[in-house]
Formats: C-alpha cells, structure tokens, sequence
C-alpha cells in the first residue's frame, strides 16, 4: 500500500512535466504529462475497484462496517452507499495533494494540450483539448484551441477513449449516488468541484433516480460478496 506521504505515480510524473514545461523543453513534458493522464486513470480505476471489493483505500479501512445492521436490506443499503460514496471519494484523491488553483484533471489536460501542441503532435493535443471541453465546455480558451486544432487536421480524429470511458463511468457513480443522497446534495458536491465527474453542472438534470435501473447497474460494479 501507498504510505501516506508518497504521491501516487502519476503526481510524480506530473511534477516532472511541469519542470519540462517550465524550462521549454516541450518534447520531454508531452511524454510526462501524457504518462501521467494514463496513471491518472488507471490509479482512478484501482481506487474504484478497491471500493468494490470492500476496500476504501484513502481511508485504509475495509468498508462497509455491518456490525450495527440487523436486516439484509439495511445491510445491502449500507453497502450500497458506503461503496458509492468510496467511489467518489476516488476522484478527488489527487487535489488533496498538490497546492492547485483549479482541479488536478484539467490542470493535467490543460499542460498536455498545450505541450502536445508545441511538438507539431496536433492531433493528440486536438484529442485533449476535446476532453478537456467535455469536463469544462465553458472555457474559452480552450474551446479557441481546440477550433484552432480542427481546422489544421483534414480528418476529425475519435476522441481520447481511456478518458472518455472514465468520464462515463463517472457519470454512472454520480446516477448511483444520486438516488441515495439526493440531487439536491449532488449539486452541492460538485458546484465547485464539477471537472470531477459531468462537466456541466447542469447535466445532473438528466441523472435518473429509476431505483430498480440503479439497482441493476450497482451489481454489475460492485462484486463484493455479502
């Protein structure tokens, strides 16, 4: 397990870009920053999958505690809101250990476009700045990019899939937790936290609280056998 005072792999390989990038030298801080989008994700996804098995790994507890339940059904709610809970608890992970003034995803993206542009890579920084925009759609600057990035490509590349699945799978968490905790209580979570999970605040009108469709989608994640 990651002591609590090292950073995760993919904050190491950030720091390093941004001395790259500082020091102009482009071509070494797109390789970084790229490495770490990719352990951003997959260290995402190992937090998520550890609160599916019952383990929440910034806390280092096993997760849920039963022992104050009598009935099946007060147990499986309890499980059912103490996974999703951990789940979305993993998506914040990294902001609690660097000193950012904006949320560590867009920050990341935000150099990688931008460093990716720099070695002539358009398309890859056209890729990033599209999943940039689905996190932040209200950035000028980077919707300018990202126009910019279009009209130098003949073909539309597909998007960036790794960030894209992750930001879908996201979505599903927040459906999940939305139908325990409330919309209201959602919105309030992610009014200044929003590039976490949906981007537009707003798409949370959308979310549908259906119990027995969230029922079905919570035990396709969780594997946790009671």
């Amino acid at each position: 397990n990651m002591l609590l005072h090292e950073l995760p792999d993919s904050l190491d390989n950030f720091n390093l870009g941004v001395d790259s990038y500082m020091k102009s030298d482009f071509p070494a801080a797109s390789q970084q920053f790229n490495s770490s989008l990719n352990l951003y994700i997959e260290e995402t996804k190992r937090c998520k999958t550890l609160c599916a098995v019952g383990y929440d790994e910034r806390a280092d507890k096993k997760t849920p505690d039963l022992n104050d339940t009598s009935t099946f059904q007060d147990q499986f709610v309890k499980l059912y809101h103490e996974v999703m809970e951990c789940r979305y608890k993993c998506l914040g992970k990294f902001d609690n250990l660097l000193n950012l003034d904006e949320d560590y995803l867009p920050k990341l993206l935000n150099y990688l476009q931008f460093s990716a542009f720099q070695t002539s890579d358009i398309e890859f920084a056209y890729k990033i700045a599209a999943a940039y925009l689905s996190l932040n759609p209200g950035d000028q600057t980077m919707t300018n990019n990202f126009k910019y990035f279009t009209r130098q490509l003949e073909n539309v590349p597909e998007g960036y899939t790794p960030l894209k699945d992750l930001i879908e799978e996201n979505k599903l968490d927040m459906e999940l937790l939305s139908a325990i905790v409330g919309k209201k209580e959602i919105r309030k979570r992610l009014k200044d936290k929003q590039n976490y999970v949906l981007g537009d605040v707003g798409l949370i009108s959308e979310l549908n609280p259906d119990r027995n469709i969230l029922l079905e989608k919570f035990l396709l994640i969780y594997r946790f056998q009671l």
